[in-house]
């Protein structure tokens, strides 16, 4: 076996919600490894701030955004970035520091990952970009201390995802 393997990294992003659709995606790209298709050809690197051995150390003189900044290598420098939502956008971000093009604040950590590959899906050398959107129910005690908390967390969600369909036509914008 003369060829080598071809080296991919794929950038996981997500808010605290999704537990187990995380372990879910973690544990399939271990087992992809071992696919006959793969196991020849192709090595990946998952790149994920909570993965054992990955460089991150949260100080406590950073936030942890800027400590996953400083210690992974970002969404746009991978081959694949997969995002996972539920019901939340994640821990919102200190602004001005996180910012997108229009000045606006990110929601969170994830969304600003996101917007960081699709920057460099423009450029030749682009990440394919996977959004995968737990579509459960998540029911809402309305009697809870932090019912409104959770709304506007889940209101968030959809907002990002609304942005995928053009308002006026319907138009699916992305996938």
């Amino acid at each position: 076996m003369s060829e080598e393997l071809r080296h991919l990294r794929i950038f996981l992003s997500s808010p605290g919600d999704v537990p187990v659709e995380r372990k879910i995606t973690l544990e399939v790209i271990e087992l992809l490894q071992y696919e006959s298709q793969f196991k020849d050809s192709a090595f990946f690197e998952v790149v994920a701030w909570d993965k054992l051995g990955a460089g991150t150390a949260m100080s406590a003189s950073k936030t942890p955004q800027a400590a996953i900044d400083a210690g992974l290598p970002t969404p746009a420098g991978c081959d694949i970035v997969i995002v996972i939502f539920r019901a939340r956008m994640g821990t919102p971000l200190p602004f001005p520091e996180y910012k997108n093009d229009n000045g606006d604040p990110y929601y969170s950590g994830t969304e600003g990952e996101f917007e960081n590959a699709m920057q460099a899906s423009r450029l030749p050398k682009r990440p394919d970009i996977v959004v995968y959107r737990c579509t459960e129910k998540v029911l809402l005690d309305d009697e809870a201390p932090d019912y409104e908390q959770k709304l506007a967390r889940k209101k968030l969600v959809k907002r990002f995802f609304d942005q995928f369909v053009d308002p006026k036509t319907g138009a699916i914008l992305r996938g």
